[in-house]
């Protein structure tokens, strides 16, 4: 049985306009992710990846579009408040995500998860070349900020791919695959199995 996530607003939107309801969805999104930890947003991505989106309806669809359009890599030059998530590239990242998983927490040691990458990356410098001085006089600044950005061009899929990425990097040794099912769960302990269902199947072979 597939674990459902849970509605991000909970807000009617029966009789709303297209542009409504996503205003509605955006901004419920955006205080989720304001206020959630990176634990919680982690968890709900391996939620999402387990959700058959066949079996959601297009409001619910369009909820999981605007809480992942606040994945996006937070250097990255695209931003959330200008995009919508097509339902096609929803459904692309959904499988890319599911895609990655399999790949990173298969059998096979040290393979490689490609997604679709930036179009390219500037370099820039983000403090005045000079300062004045209380007299008037040009003087070097102490110190010279220098950063850079992605810029990803229309590639919303990638932006928001590299942020969820960010996320199971930093979850380390504690992301595993489900020994029964391979499902991706964040682990407590030397937990092995996703759910209680699944440790219950495998005593089950046991006992047979």
């Amino acid at each position: 049985m597939v674990t459902r996530v849970k509605r991000v607003s909970g807000i009617p939107m029966k009789g709303l306009t297209a542009p409504e309801k996503y205003r509605q969805a955006f901004q419920a999104a955006l205080s989720w992710s304001v206020m959630t930890p990176p634990e919680k947003r982690l968890r709900w991505v391996l939620e999402f990846a387990a959700e058959d989106l066949d079996a959601l309806a297009p409001d619910e669809r369009a909820e999981r579009a605007a809480r992942l359009a606040w994945f996006m890599w937070p250097d990255s030059s695209s931003s959330p408040k200008a995009l919508s998530m097509p339902d096609a590239v929803l459904r692309r990242v959904h499988a890319e995500i599911n895609r990655g998983l399999h790949v990173v927490l298969g059998e096979q040691r040290n393979e490689e998860w490609y997604v679709p990458g930036p179009a390219r990356m500037a370099f820039y410098r983000a403090s005045p070349r000079f300062k004045t001085g209380p007299k008037g006089a040009e003087t070097a600044p102490k110190r010279t900020r220098f950063s850079f950005r992605w810029d990803w061009g229309d590639n919303q899929e990638g932006a928001v791919l590299a942020g969820i990425i960010h996320l199971l990097h930093e979850a380390g040794s504690r992301l595993r695959g489900c020994k029964e099912c391979g499902r991706a769960f964040l682990a407590v302990k030397r937990q092995i199995y996703c759910r209680e269902e699944c440790s219950q199947r495998n005593r089950n072979r046991a006992k047979q």
